[in-house]
C-alpha cells in the first residue's frame, strides 16, 4: 500500500479515536473479531477499490472508497453516525492527504435483534493525487 493511502487511513482512524462515543478503533482489520470480548461499539476502516480518474497534468489522480464499519449494542446508531459525518466533515482534505473526501452512503443492519447488536456500515470517497511515479 502506498504511503500515502496509508496516511488516509491512518488519519480516519485518529479521526475516529477522537469520538469519545467509539470505544476501539482498528484500521484494515483482518480476521474475526470476538464480538464477546471486544469494547462497543467499536470501528473497523477497510480500504476498498480505487479507480484513476483524469487529474492535473503531472499528477496521479484517484478515487477511493473506504469503509467504516461500526458495531454496537444498544446504541443509537443515527447518533453514531452523525458523529462521524460531523468528524470527518470537518476534516474533509483528511490532514492535507487527500484533495477531499466526503460520505457517500450509509447502511444500518441488526445482527442480533434479542441482544440489540448492530451494525453500521459507512462508505466513504475520497480524492488524491500524487506525482507520477511517486507513491
Amino acid at each position: 500500500m502506498s504511503t500515502n493511502r496509508q496516511n488516509i487511513l491512518g488519519r480516519i482512524e485518529d479521526d475516529l479515536q477522537a469520538l469519545s462515543t467509539i470505544k476501539k478503533v482498528e484500521n484494515n482489520k483482518s480476521g474475526i473479531f470476538d464480538i464477546e470480548t471486544v469494547p462497543l461499539p467499536c470501528a473497523f476502516i477497510y480500504p476498498g477499490p480505487e479507480t484513476r480518474v483524469n487529474g492535473v497534468i503531472g499528477y496521479e489522480s484517484w478515487i477511493w472508497k473506504i469503509y467504516i464499519e461500526i458495531w454496537a449494542k444498544d446504541k443509537d446508531m443515527e447518533t453514531l453516525l452523525e458523529d462521524v459525518h460531523e468528524k470527518l466533515f470537518s476534516d474533509e482534505r483528511l490532514g492535507g492527504y487527500a484533495d477531499r473526501s466526503y460520505r457517500t452512503g450509509a447502511d444500518i443492519m441488526f445482527v442480533d435483534p434479542e441482544r440489540s447488536l448492530e451494525d453500521l456500515i459507512i462508505e466513504y470517497t475520497v480524492e488524491h493525487k500524487h506525482l507520477k511515479g511517486a507513491m
